[in-house]
């Protein structure tokens, strides 16, 4: 409410971090302390210029921060560990934290309790590395946004979750989009239903073992899997290694599902012929 303070010409092209340091060299107030508002908005740190400009000007509000953040803004921008000797007032400053957390997420273990359940800190922090989800809350591993943003960077993300969120369609396909093996950490509805299990399994058939035994036991599905990676017929239901027809689909599907059909079938001469004109090895594999 000082009135105005200074006139500069920028280009649109200009960060709130440009401003700043031109500011501070007109009249002598560091960057840190300063926040830049437009009208009700408060410009970030990489915010250009020029998604406010209605014209040729822009008047921007300059509201000065406590000596104290400010200097905590700075510092944590440079040595974020100092936080450890931090006071209680910073340590549940949301600003030096997300700071903090932008430089090295591990600063999150210095951050009050309060923030420790903050969505917003925690985003910044698991948009930086997945791991940290294992530190949460389980409020926060059973949130699908936050989950979902983790997994997206490693599906292994997946296992970290709270039980309600591994059964979350959207973020196990997510999870499956990145390896179709993520199944394993999928809640059980979700391993046992189809059309997550056909999305795994045709992308990496290895991925039936962690399917419900019910769908181990469906021939579609188990052929869909032998297609991509004949080895797993090995997690297919007995019932199904030991029917001749489907044994002999699998087969002819890829000549490696021999092994895992059940012996009896292991000795047929039109099984066995189906696995040798694909591959000589096959016949290793003649239980006979």
């Amino acid at each position: 409410l000082a009135g105005p303070l200074c006139k500069l010409w920028a280009e649109p092209s200009w960060t709130c971090t440009d401003i700043k340091a031109t500011i501070e060299g007109l009249i002598d107030i560091p960057r840190w302390e300063q926040r830049l508002v437009s009208g009700l908005h408060e410009l970030g740190s990489s915010q250009t210029l020029e998604p406010f400009l209605e014209g040729p000007s822009l008047i921007l509000t300059l509201v000065r921060r406590p000596r104290l953040q400010a200097l905590w803004l700075a510092l944590v921008q440079e040595s974020w560990q100092d936080l450890h000797f931090a006071p209680e007032e910073i340590r549940g400053d949301r600003e030096v934290l997300l700071q903090a957390v932008q430089v090295n997420w591990r600063a999150w273990e210095f951050a009050s309790e309060e923030l420790r359940a903050d969505k917003e800190l925690a985003m910044a922090v698991v948009t930086q590395d997945w791991s940290a989800l294992e530190f949460m809350s389980a409020e926060l591993r059973g949130d699908p946004d936050l989950v979902l943003a983790a997994v997206r960077q490693d599906p292994c993300a997946l296992e970290l979750a709270a039980p309600e969120i591994r059964e979350n369609r959207k973020v196990v396909m997510a999870a499956l989009s990145k390896d179709p093996r993520a199944l394993r950490a999928a809640g059980s509805t979700l391993q046992g239903d189809k059309e997550v299990v056909l999305e795994a399994v045709c992308k990496d058939g290895s991925a039936l073992r962690f399917a419900a035994e019910l769908l181990k036991s469906d021939p579609e599905v188990v052929i869909a899997a032998v297609r991509q990676r004949p080895e797993a017929f090995e997690f297919a239901a007995a019932s199904l290694r030991e029917d001749r027809s489907m044994a002999l689909e699998a087969v002819e599907a890829g000549w490696q599902a021999l092994q895992f059909a059940a012996e009896g079938l292991r000795e047929d001469r039109e099984l066995v012929l189906a696995a040798v004109r694909q591959d000589w090895r096959a016949f290793s594999l003649w239980g006979g």
